[in-house]
């Protein structure tokens, strides 16, 4: 009996010799004159629930018409260099910034869908004019919000919206293999057990330091609020207007996460950045994680930051500032920053503090011979349980005046 996909698109219908799965193929004849998004949507609706491939053969296609997928559809192109969608959706702004309310998604996979694949194809949107607020077109490329589902060997840039270009909620998710760029946050994670590897992550901020003053559309490489037992490994995450990869209780919970082999460089305010902001509550707070054998390089700010973290271990990391610091930052290099803080200053209130971080067994480096701290450890009195051993640094370890030496273990 033929499935639905198959009953629409019988004379379509090419048979994969991976699995033998049913391949729905869009016509290689579309122009630019054409929205695909309908086209797509319509080949979604006819696949009726069932298990059903959409191939996109190589070319360049416009659409102005959101993309909604469903369960079990694979949509995939000839490859990220080959497949190329173009989002021409331009929705309103308020007085030039980006508004919530506003956005569009290129393509949406929604709460109540699961195992939903794409790949192998890429997907921009509308190009800025950097430093002209009223050009970022308040939009996202793709965003995962239910379970089982993949992203792989997809490039995606120039989506422009908070939370831009790729949102993923729900839970074991995955995103890897993957080119993220020119986005306000590029990788926007919730949700539990995500995965997120062997991405390069980049809104390319250096390009528009000079005309983007403040930088409002150039933020974090990948933002992580409210997500639990998540992975995030073997990424490149340079050059992003904030913190490369930022995991926080922002209003929020995140806790058994792990960051791991990732090479975090040259981002405007921290490499690895986990904290939290303002005051410590159970609905605000960031515990249990890991951070391990990650090589971060000349952030402007502290390589690899914790506040008000309630049990982490960081081992085996390589943390580095070169003689390339002060070229790539120029005025606004910094002498202050830090290879590895624990802090606690994230808030006032007497439960602002921060426990039971191990840091061990990381290689500490300051090629420069400047006043940066290699090791910093500044918490208060009532922080406990910190242990710092075993780690190689060649230049400063810093102990704050209120460290309790009974409850903390320090290996200068």
């Amino acid at each position: 009996m033929l499935t639905p996909c198959n009953r629409f698109f019988t004379r379509r219908t090419k048979i994969s010799s991976a699995g033998n799965k049913p391949h729905v193929i869009v016509n290689a004849a579309l122009t630019t004159g054409v929205d695909i998004g309908a086209k797509v949507n319509a080949l979604v609706t006819a696949c009726g629930g069932a298990s059903c491939s959409i191939y996109i053969p190589a070319g360049m296609y416009n659409f102005k018409t959101p993309i909604v997928l469903a369960s079990n559809i694979e949509l995939y192109g000839a490859g990220k260099q080959h497949t190329i969608l173009n989002y021409t959706a331009l929705t309103p702004t308020v007085g030039g910034s980006t508004t919530i309310a506003y956005i569009t998604t290129a393509i949406t996979a929604g709460s109540s869908t699961t195992k939903v694949t794409i790949h192998d194809l890429q997907v921009n949107g509308t190009r800025e004019i950097i430093g002209s607020p009223s050009s970022y077109n308040n939009t996202t490329a793709i965003n995962l919000a239910g379970t089982y589902s993949v992203i792989n060997r997809v490039k995606v840039g120039h989506f422009w919206a908070y939370g831009s270009p790729i949102g993923i909620g729900g839970s074991h998710n995955t995103l890897s293999n993957s080119d993220i760029e020119f986005g306000t946050f590029c990788v926007a994670l919730t949700g539990e057990y995500q995965t997120v590897t062997k991405n390069f992550i980049s809104n390319h901020y250096s390009s528009a330091s000079a005309a983007e003053a403040p930088k409002v559309h150039y933020w974090d490489g990948i933002v992580a609020e409210g997500l639990s037992y998540s992975l995030i490994e073997g990424n490149t995450v340079e050059d992003n207007g904030q913190s490369g990869i930022y995991e926080g209780g922002n209003n929020s919970v995140s806790s058994h996460n792990t960051i791991t082999g990732n090479l975090v460089r040259h981002n405007w305010n921290r490499g690895i950045d986990n904290g939290v902001t303002g005051n410590v509550t159970s609905a605000n707070g960031l515990s249990v994680l890991t951070i391990t054998h990650n090589h971060v390089i000349d952030n402007l700010e502290d390589n690899i930051w914790l506040v008000c973290v309630q049990g982490a271990t960081v081992q085996g990391n390589q943390t580095e500032y070169t003689p390339n610091y002060p070229a790539f930052f120029g005025s606004h290099a910094t002498s202050t920053r830090s290879g590895i803080v624990v802090t606690d200053t994230c808030g006032i209130a007497p439960q602002d503090i921060s426990n039971n971080v191990i840091v061990m067994e990381n290689t500490v480096a300051d090629y420069q011979g400047t006043s940066v701290i290699g090791l910093n450890l500044a918490i208060k009195t009532k922080s406990i349980g910190h242990k710092f051993t075993g780690n190689s640094s060649n230049s400063r370890f810093y102990v704050g005046p209120s460290v309790t030496l009974t409850k903390n273990t320090i290996q200068k």
